[in-house]
Formats: structure tokens, C-alpha cells, sequence
């Protein structure tokens, strides 16, 4: 396993990471995670108030970016390279929607101007997180 981390030129050395601001941080994703898919979609509150779901990209794209910054070596932590991971995010969980919206709640799929603005929102709190984490000195 070290091994496959040492061939990760962008991942810090294992010693450097602050491993509580880590668990932290993948703790906030899953309660992001479990709030969306055990309160906000069994009641239907994505569609009685649509700006929830910018609220949710925008936070999901803030966490993975913040969690990005915490696990990369400083030279790597640019804007090009988090807009890269939060896209291999994105696409990756915008895979999952309609992978579990379709197939298995035979929904309709919500569409590709839906997909890319949650994309942009996901960009958006990358984007946040960017701005909020590059001036720090102290990881």
C-alpha cells in the first residue's frame, strides 16, 4: 500500500498529514452524503426547493476540494489540479445519480443541462475551498 502512495507524486509525505483534519473532513462528506439520501430525497425536498441541490454541489465541491488540500503536497494544490479532481468527482458522482435515479428507481433522467449545472456548482465550491486554503502557510 505505501508503496502505491509513494508512486502518487502529488500525495503528501504520510507523516505531514494531519490525519484529524482528514477524518473530519470525509465525516462531513458522509453526513452531506446520509442528509441528502435519508431526509432531503425520500421527501422529495429536491424538487419543493430547487436550490437545495446547488447548496449540496456547492458543499460537496467545497468538502472534496478541502479533503484535496489536506492529503496534497503544497506545488500541487493549484487550481488546475482541483478543478481536476472535483471533475473526476463530479462525473463520477453524477454517474451514481443516474445510475440510482434510473435503473434502480426508474426515474426519468433529470437531463444534461441538470448535469452540468451541478458541474458548475460542483466547480463553484471547489472554486470556494481554492480561494479559502491557498493562502495558508500551515497545513
Amino acid at each position: 500500500m505505501i508503496k502505491i502512495i509513494d508512486k502518487l507524486k502529488f500525495i503528501k509525505n504520510l507523516r505531514d498529514i494531519n490525519y484529524y483534519k482528514v477524518i473530519f473532513t470525509f465525516l462531513f462528506i458522509f453526513l452531506t452524503f446520509f442528509l441528502s439520501r435519508n431526509f432531503l430525497e425520500p421527501f422529495d425536498l429536491y424538487r419543493e426547493y430547487f436550490w437545495l441541490d446547488i447548496v449540496m454541489h456547492t458543499v460537496g465541491g467545497f468538502l472534496f476540494s478541502t479533503l484535496f488540500f489536506y492529503v496534497s503536497k503544497r506545488e500541487y494544490f493549484n487550481f488546475k489540479n482541483v478543478f481536476y479532481f472535483i471533475m473526476f468527482v463530479g462525473i463520477s458522482w453524477e454517474i451514481y445519480e443516474v445510475v440510482f435515479n434510473v435503473m434502480i428507481k426508474h426515474q426519468e433522467f433529470s437531463g444534461v443541462l441538470d448535469t452540468l449545472k451541478d458541474l458548475f456548482d460542483d466547480t463553484f465550491g471547489a472554486w470556494l475551498a481554492f480561494v479559502s486554503n491557498k493562502n495558508k502557510t500551515k497545513i
